[in-house]
């Protein structure tokens, strides 16, 4: 197929009916999974800690607090985040007008997400392979187990796949810039990606700066105009976020902390090589998309569309393998309408006896797959099965980590004790509100988390404020705190994690310890964070929280987990 017959497209006879059905499928198996599961509340903590700015929009807009364009902004950025405004003003929306609901939320939301991606993968597919091909690229992108797990959560990049699979389709729509209204619509769809999250320009900068280089190849006064408008309707839309010299700076800077040792460590490494297998697509599904890259990287004739597939994928690859940022699988999952094109090119161009067979395989593993995972039946221990490569060196069939939520998570009965047992005791004392310290002296991030506790209080509006012990200065002078208005007195009860007991010389130890270490993550804010510790009195501290700990005399073990134990003290 030559380049001008394929930019200029076929008519593509829509199959839509379908992809409806993919969509309510879809919606019907989350609705029966969170019923399943009455999760009330953000589970995860990173999930959680960036739910934090939707909460305070909720929050501003109920107060009437938010009043102009830098109130807004201010409020997105709560507690240092960053984070872009689309998804925050997304979910105080549905819980403004619907009434604060989590599930409801989450529903809503990813299925906007998902129906997008799933839409467009189609059309997409659809353009370049005809309408089977399509479809077929949309039953594999809802067959991911990544997909359907991070459809589960908040999450940022569940929005930015939406994002690259309606950008990369105006983009082919555009057919080099020379059709103004898919120009114009890749603009807008563009500054919509930026507005969910920043990273979306990695996705797409491949793609955009090809095209940019065949619109300056072929000289084209209307392709080259219509390039300059699309590029500057995404400034103007999304400028007022996207230039606040603060926001960039903290952004990048991310990428260079919450590093977890060396990006060449296999615990890093593996998240993006081995785990493109078993943490994102499965093995099947990366069989045939390491054959459906093969045979389209040989056969696909038309360069133009293969280098911006091709850099879609390797641009953001290469930047998520070696920056030293936490490496989640959720990070990757934007390329994934792509990988489901090629995957569906590639089995389109096998020999046609061949093909019924190996979708029949394909469909039924993926089905069995999303029971085993969603709901623990058919392959209950699925995930289980791994071959052991050296010690602590595993390839697995497939993690089912904290990074996704599955039908096994574990520590949803913790907050649920947690939520029990200050509920019961607020009954007895007749107190109407309580202050939680949450105080860790491992070096894990242990469960609870901050953020994951105070949403479940802001679901059910349970008036409890939970204060993280690392950023407190009542541990450090025991003196009321100038932020958080806390003296030692005003704490009802601790959340508490460690392998001695709360109120040993060692637990303040850790406790110091901890602090310089999560210092050492943001070299940005380690002055500020480490301030407490410069004229600290040691022997005296360790006196008054050891004092401290023996007012808590109501102790109850929460759970254990690889040799941590974890209480909850109240007085």
């Amino acid at each position: 197929m030559n380049d001008k017959k394929q930019l200029a497209g076929t008519k593509i006879k829509d199959d839509i009916i379908p992809v409806i059905l993919i969509i309510v499928l879809y919606f019907t198996g989350n609705f029966i999974w969170f019923s399943l599961q009455n999760i009330r509340h953000p589970l995860n903590e990173h999930e959680a800690s960036h739910f934090d700015s939707s909460v305070q929009l909720y929050e501003g807009f109920r107060n009437n607090t938010i009043r102009s364009w830098d109130d807004f902004i201010y409020t997105v950025y709560t507690d240092g985040h960053s984070d872009a405004p689309f998804n925050p003003l997304f979910a105080a929306v549905i819980n403004s007008m619907l009434g604060k609901n989590y599930m409801r939320m989450l529903l809503l939301m990813n299925i906007f997400y998902f129906s997008i991606a799933v839409f467009f993968t189609y059309r997409t597919g659809s353009y370049i392979m005809g309408a089977k091909g399509g479809l077929m690229g949309a039953v594999f992108l809802s067959m991911y187990p990544a997909v359907y797990g991070i459809s589960r959560r908040y999450s940022f990049d569940f929005g930015v796949m939406a994002a690259v699979a309606l950008s990369i389709y105006l983009l082919l729509r555009s057919e080099k810039f020379s059709n103004r209204k898919m120009s114009m619509l890749f603009g807008v769809s563009l500054a919509w990606g930026m507005l969910i999250k920043w990273t979306f320009a990695a996705f797409l900068f491949g793609p955009v700066l090809f095209s940019a280089i065949e619109v300056i190849r072929e000289n084209i006064k209307k392709s080259r105009i219509n390039l300059f408008l699309s590029l500057l309707t995404a400034i103007i839309v999304s400028a007022p976020y996207q230039l606040s010299v603060s926001r960039i700076f903290t952004d990048f800077e991310k990428l260079f902390h919450e590093a977890k040792g060396p990006w060449y460590h296999w615990e890093n490494l593996r998240v993006y090589t081995v785990g493109v297998s078993d943490m994102q697509l499965s093995p099947l599904y990366f069989l045939l998309f390491v054959t459906g890259l093969y045979i389209f990287i040989k056969k696909f004739d038309n360069s133009y569309i293969k280098k911006m597939f091709v850099s879609l994928m390797v641009i953001p690859w290469m930047i998520l393998i070696v920056m030293p940022h936490n490496k989640n699988t959720v990070h990757a999952i934007p390329y994934f309408p792509v990988v489901a094109c090629i995957t569906s090119y590639g089995i389109m161009n096998l020999s046609k006896k061949f093909i019924p067979a190996l979708l029949s395989v394909s469909v039924l593993v993926g089905i069995v797959q999303y029971f085993s995972f969603s709901y623990g039946i058919i392959v209950p221990h699925l995930d289980s099965v791994r071959i052991g490569l050296k010690p602590d060196m595993y390839i697995h069939y497939f993690c089912l980590s904290d990074d996704m939520l599955y039908y096994r998570h574990s520590i949803k009965h913790v907050y649920e004790r947690i939520y029990d047992v200050i509920s019961e005791r607020k009954e007895k004392t007749g107190k109407n509100s309580y202050n939680i310290l949450l105080l860790n002296t491992t070096q894990r991030y242990f469960i609870p988390g901050m953020y994951v506790l105070k949403h479940m209080e802001w679901f059910r509006d349970a008036d409890v404020r939970f204060v993280s012990g690392m950023h407190v200065s009542v541990l450090m002078d025991f003196e009321p705190d100038v932020d958080n208005d806390l003296a030692p007195g005003d704490i009802d009860g601790v959340i508490y994690a460690g392998y001695r007991d709360f109120g040993a010389e060692e637990s303040y130890m850790r406790l110091c310890a901890n602090i310089m270490r999560k210092a050492d993550d943001y070299p940005l804010e380690k002055e500020k964070m480490l301030d407490p510790l410069v004229s600290l009195d040691y022997q005296n501290m360790v006196g008054k929280y050891r004092e401290f700990a023996e007012e808590f005399q109501i102790k109850e073990k929460l759970y254990s987990e690889d040799g941590t134990d974890v209480y909850i003290y109240l007085r």
